[in-house]
């Protein structure tokens, strides 16, 4: 009967140092309920994203330089695509963003800093040199913004393509048809029927 007794009293004990210690214990739990849902004001986050698009920034790392947003791009795109109004708005605003992006490619073609760096010579002369990580760099960025724009606006940004037929000939139509394509070139056979 003393065991039970002192057994009682070290549970009791542990129970109140854990409620001390801000430990919930099994008799004072309550059920807790969902947090309430986050209200977000999607005009002002479309706004910035507009903003951010039409600057050629991307709205993914607009929702990162905002975490208490708690989005993704993605969730942005969809609240964009599923109404036609803000999608219009959209792609004037990414039309904006890709002739920003095409400034930029010229910003990166002008910048010749660091294009050259310092290099010391087995005499000992220092003389200057080009960069090519640099220099290569600067291409791959360019390279890369100009495919984007490619496929963002073909008809603005997208490569021109001669298809004028000079001499009326088959044969120099199909030139430019292999030309175009990048295909192999081989000459048609004017025997067979096409």
């Amino acid at each position: 009967m003393a065991t039970i007794k002192r057994k009682t009293r070290e549970k009791t004990a542990k129970k109140k140092a854990r409620t001390a210690e801000g430990a919930p214990d099994a008799s004072t739990k309550q059920a807790t309920s969902a947090p309430a849902p986050l209200k977000r004001d999607w005009t002002a986050i479309l706004e910035a994203a507009f903003i951010a698009v039409s600057k050629g920034e991307s709205i993914k790392d607009l929702c990162e330089a905002n975490p208490d947003w708690r989005l993704q791009a993605n969730d942005v795109h969809l609240r964009i695509v599923e109404d036609d109004e803000l999608m219009q708005r959209y792609l004037k605003c990414r039309r904006a963003g890709a002739m920003a992006m095409s400034e930029d490619i010229l910003n990166i073609a002008d910048d010749s800093r660091n294009d050259f760096m310092l290099k010391e010579t087995r005499t000992g002369n220092v003389v200057e040199v080009p960069n090519p990580e640099t220099v290569q760099r600067s291409k791959l960025r360019i390279d890369a913004r100009m495919r984007l724009l490619e496929a963002l606006d073909p008809s603005t940004f997208g490569k021109k393509l001669d298809l004028s037929n000079k001499d009326g000939s088959f044969a120099s139509l199909w030139a430019t048809a292999l030309q175009v394509s990048n295909a192999p070139a081989q000459t048609p056979d004017p025997k067979t029927k096409h």
